[in-house]
Parts: C-alpha cells; sequence; structure tokens
C-alpha cells in the first residue's frame, strides 16, 4: 500500500489496488519484494505513457519514495 500510494502521487495516476498472490519469484527468494505493474504495452495510451522519459522519472521517483517510507517505518 505504501509503494502503490507513493506512485499514485508520484504519477497523478489512480491506484487500482494491492493484490497478494503466491510469485514464485516472490516466494523463492530470501528478500523481501513485490511486483508493480506500471501498465500495459498492448494498451496504446499506456504504451506511449511507459515510453515517455519524463513518466518514466515520475515512476522511478515514486517507487524510490515509497521504498524510503517502507524504510523509515521499520
Amino acid at each position: 500500500e505504501t509503494i502503490a500510494a507513493a506512485l499514485a502521487a508520484d504519477t497523478g495516476s489512480t491506484p487500482r489496488g494491492v493484490r497478494r498472490a503466491p510469485i514464485q519469484l516472490i516466494t523463492q527468494s530470501d528478500a523481501p519484494g513485490c511486483l508493480v505493474e506500471l501498465g500495459s504495452l498492448s494498451n496504446p495510451d499506456q504504451a506511449g505513457q511507459l515510453a515517455s522519459a519524463e513518466y518514466q522519472d515520475k515512476v522511478a521517483r515514486g517507487l524510490a519514495n515509497g521504498l524510503q517510507q517502507l524504510a523509515g517505518e521499520e
């Protein structure tokens, strides 16, 4: 929820919720992790947005802010 909220704040996107699933990439790792879906390349609007350097910077900032908030909570 923390990462989703930070991404929404920095990108202006609407959070679509956080879901939990037994994804092998995460369950088989000794380190904590999460999978973040940023959009769909099959959607032309989202593909254009994902290709934008400006949007990529916003996403990177949102992920960094969310991770920093999580690190501060522990």
